[in-house]
């Protein structure tokens, strides 16, 4: 079942139960937002076999009032240019298990992959901002508001998404504060937002236990709460991490026909109110670090290109190229551009719904395996393919009309006119500078 709650980051989720997820009704005026969520004090993941579940909450939301999110893009299949087969282990036969409010759903290899790369940073995240804006004696903004008793305080840190496991020097959470003065409303909303009744601080008591030997407040109605509480099967506390995803996939119920329909409706409304979109190209290859170092700091990119597509239509095959002048020595090697060329023509590319995503998108990033490319940078090399590319061809068709065959395979290896004058504005000395610099009109 989904849950329709609002998007705090910390929250209840139901143990899991190796059920099948199953979707509810939306309105037409509602979304369904991905987070992912680690458990309280369980750092490892639940298994299915050997593969580690990855674990979500999918939450109802209306549109116009949603939080922040970001669009998650992928290929379906497989994320390289192949050709698929029987035996292709991105293909339809071949799902993968994550876990959606405790409940089991089966995704795409490259798409649980693809959620894989973006839990982790998230994680990351988290952890880096869980070490931020400490106090004195370690104490965090709600542990503060907690032990000095300021409701209001504590609940705006709450709806702000203060971490509720955080810990001080002492061990002790917001929970064990409120709890040991006795202040019941605090207590009742921090139980309501995730708190845990089990932490236990460094002279191990539980904030229960703390009530109690402090008897401060109204110390014995937070005693009958907390033991309460407790009686009750309520799951286990979790922490959500960074912004919720929209996934089509699995943020639309794809049995339901007359849902995906008017989802579709909306599809423009809501990539373009997505704060980013980000591509994920796949797990990295043996090429991928060469093309991600390359995309970073070296300048001879566009002029390696478009000698690489000058060769290859003129040989008609794709091995190493003789570099035979003094100017061409700033070129890259075959096998550099070969990496950036393998980068570009992965599965995402060539989608059209990539296209329309990006398009509606504030922001872009793409990820590829562990690696983060600029979409700047990207698009500037997509357009120079694009453009040689189509030079290349007109180039060869003119020799082919102009003349016999025969008279154009003597032609083969000549340049047009064009064709120089494209390769002469492009093959000059470079220094190592920001591959900006030569973005196309």
């Amino acid at each position: 079942m989904e849950s329709n709650s609002h998007l705090a980051m910390d929250v209840v989720l139901p143990a899991f139960d190796f059920q099948p997820f199953e979707y509810t009704d939306i309105s037409s005026n509602e979304i369904r937002l991905l987070s992912f969520v680690e458990r309280h004090g369980q750092p490892e993941s639940y298994k299915l076999g050997s593969i580690p579940l990855i674990e979500c909450t999918l939450e109802t939301v209306d549109f116009y009032t949603s939080p922040a999110y970001e669009v998650l893009s992928y290929a379906p299949g497989n994320p390289l240019a192949v050709q698929p087969d029987s035996n292709d282990e991105y293909g339809d036969a071949c799902k993968w298990p994550v876990a959606v409010n405790g409940r089991l759903l089966y995704v795409s290899r490259n798409l649980y992959e693809g959620l894989s790369r973006v839990r982790q940073l998230r994680h990351n995240s988290n952890v880096t901002a869980d070490e931020e804006t400490r106090y004195k004696h370690d104490k965090t903004r709600l542990i503060k508001a907690a032990e000095q008793g300021m409701l209001d305080e504590v609940l705006d840190c709450l709806r702000s998404g203060a971490h509720l496991y955080a810990k001080d020097e002492f061990g002790k959470t917001a929970l064990h504060y409120a709890a040991e003065n006795g202040r019941l409303e605090m207590v009742k909303a921090l139980l309501e937002h995730g708190a845990s009744l089990d932490d236990l601080d460094k002279s191990h008591r539980t904030p229960f236990a703390c009530c109690v030997q402090q008897r401060r407040g109204e110390y014995e109605e937070v005693a009958a709460l907390l033991l309460s509480w407790k009686g009750e099967d309520r799951g286990d506390p979790a922490r959500k991490m960074g912004d919720p995803l929209w996934i089509e996939a699995l943020c639309v119920d794809q049995s339901n026909t007359e849902e995906r329909n008017v989802q579709a409706a909306m599809m423009t409304q809501i990539l373009s109110q997505a704060r980013m979109a980000i591509g994920w190209l796949g797990v990295d290859d043996a090429t991928t670090s060469t093309a991600y170092k390359l995309m970073m700091e070296c300048d001879s990119i566009r002029p390696s290109i478009v000698y690489y597509l000058q060769y290859k239509w003129d040989t008609g095959v794709d091995q190493e190229m003789e570099i035979d002048s003094e100017s061409d020595t700033s070129l890259l090697s075959t096998r550099e551009v070969q990496a950036i060329m393998t980068l570009l023509e992965r599965s995402w590319f060539r989608q059209t719904s990539a296209s329309q995503e990006l398009a509606m998108a504030k922001d872009v990033a793409l990820y590829c395996g562990p690696y983060t490319f600029s979409w700047t940078d990207t698009s500037m090399l997509l357009r120079i393919i694009k453009s040689s590319d189509n030079a290349v061809q007109k180039r060869k068709l003119a020799s082919i009309t102009a003349e016999s065959q025969s008279s154009a395979l003597t032609l083969r290896g000549k340049r047009t006119q064009s064709w120089t004058n494209l390769v002469e504005d492009s093959v000059r000395p470079h220094k190592r500078v920001s591959l900006q610099k030569f973005q196309t009109s």
